[in-house]
């Protein structure tokens, strides 16, 4: 099979390849927060098999043998089965979760909690997202320093963008600083 390529994107599923995140060292570095991969569930990351095209040297599909199909040859598409890591949009925080705004959290308590940069978020509150519907997650997101503890409620699909960029966006599509 070494003259065949395989593509990348499932074929005809609500799954895809491209992931949200990008795990190195333990956690998702395109993210602001350092969500850590024990969140791969919550952000429905999944370890999944799914069927690719199949395509020549050329880059041009490679169709299986003709099909009798009523009385009709038919060709489609050859496809291969491909087992890897695909992204979902039925992400899944829920009460208890919690995430830190650095790595700090989890090796220097102390120093974390009088930081004035550092935040804590806390999910009381989630129901997951679903093709009907974009969830929901009221978190607590507290400056220990400051004593400050503010209650958010979002969409799970902008809280996953919350924790992508630090910013919040409310229903009105205006853009406010979290922090």
């Amino acid at each position: 099979m070494d003259y065949e390529t395989i593509g990348t994107e499932p074929i005809r599923s609500e799954r895809t390849s491209k992931l949200c995140a990008d795990f190195k060292n333990g956690y998702a570095v395109n993210f602001a927060f350092p969500v850590s991969e024990a969140f791969k569930t919550a952000l429905d990351i999944q370890f999944t098999e799914y069927n690719v095209y199949v395509f020549g040297k050329d880059g041009k599909h490679i169709f299986e043998e003709s099909i009798e199909k009523k009385g009709k040859r038919t060709k489609r598409k050859k496809q291969k089965k491909v087992a890897g890591w695909t992204q979902g949009l039925e992400f899944n925080f829920k009460a208890g979760d919690i995430i830190y705004s650095s790595t700090t959290a989890y090796t220097d308590w102390a120093n974390y909690i009088q930081d004035p940069k550092e935040i804590t978020l806390k999910v009381i509150h989630g129901v997951k997202a679903n093709g009907d519907n974009d969830g929901l997650v009221m978190f607590n997101l507290t400056k220990y320093n400051a004593s400050n503890i503010l209650t958010i409620t979002m969409s799970q699909i902008d809280f996953v963008r919350y924790l992508q960029s630090q910013i919040i966006v409310n229903s009105a599509n205006q853009i406010n600083n979290a922090i």
